[in-house]
C-alpha cells in the first residue's frame, strides 16, 4: 500500500509538472513580425507593360509603375529587401533617401542585419552602399556579375 501511495503521488507530481511546463511554453512571447513597404521610386509617366510578357503582348497597355523596398522585422532583427534607385540617378528615382525613410520608423542603417537583393538591376541596388555593415543576401549569378565588374574574387 505504501508503494501504491508513492506511485500515485509520483504520477500526480508528474502530471502537475507537465502542466506547468506546458503553461510556461505558452506564456513565452512571440517575437514581433512586421512588413513595411518603403517608397523606392515611381515612373514619372505610365509605362508600357509589354516587356513583362514573354510575347510582348499588349504594348498599348500602360500603367503607373511603383518601385518598392521592404523592411522586414522579426523580433529585434531587421532585413531590408531591395534598395531602389540611387537618388537623382534617373527620373524614376525616389525623392527621399532610404536611410531617411528608415529613420522615420526609428530604424538606423546599423540595425539592418540582412540586406536582400532580389536581382542586380539599378532599381534594386541603387542605395545598397548605405548599409555597409549588413549581411548581403544575393543570388550567385548576380554576385558573379558584381564580382567580375569589380575584379573581386567570387565568394
Amino acid at each position: 500500500m505504501k508503494l501504491s501511495i508513492i506511485s500515485r503521488s509520483a504520477k500526480v507530481a508528474g502530471a502537475f509538472s507537465f502542466c506547468l511546463l506546458t503553461l510556461a511554453a505558452f506564456a513565452q512571447t512571440t517575437p514581433k513580425v512586421s512588413l513595411t513597404r518603403l517608397d523606392c521610386g515611381n515612373e514619372p509617366v505610365p509605362a508600357s507593360v509589354a516587356s513583362f510578357s514573354d510575347t510582348y503582348a499588349y504594348p498599348e497597355f500602360k500603367v503607373q509603375l511603383t518601385y518598392s523596398c521592404y523592411l522586414i522585422q522579426h523580433g529585434n532583427d531587421y532585413m531590408l529587401w531591395d534598395t531602389g534607385y540611387a537618388l537623382g540617378s534617373v527620373p524614376e528615382a525616389p525623392k527621399t533617401p532610404l536611410v531617411e525613410l528608415l529613420g522615420q520608423l526609428k530604424v538606423t542603417p546599423d540595425r539592418i542585419k540582412y540586406l536582400g537583393i532580389s536581382h542586380y538591376h539599378d532599381d534594386h541596388i541603387g542605395q545598397a552602399a548605405s548599409f555597409p555593415h549588413s549581411i548581403l543576401l544575393i543570388g550567385k549569378g548576380d554576385w558573379d556579375v558584381l564580382a567580375a565588374a569589380h575584379n573581386h574574387p567570387s565568394a
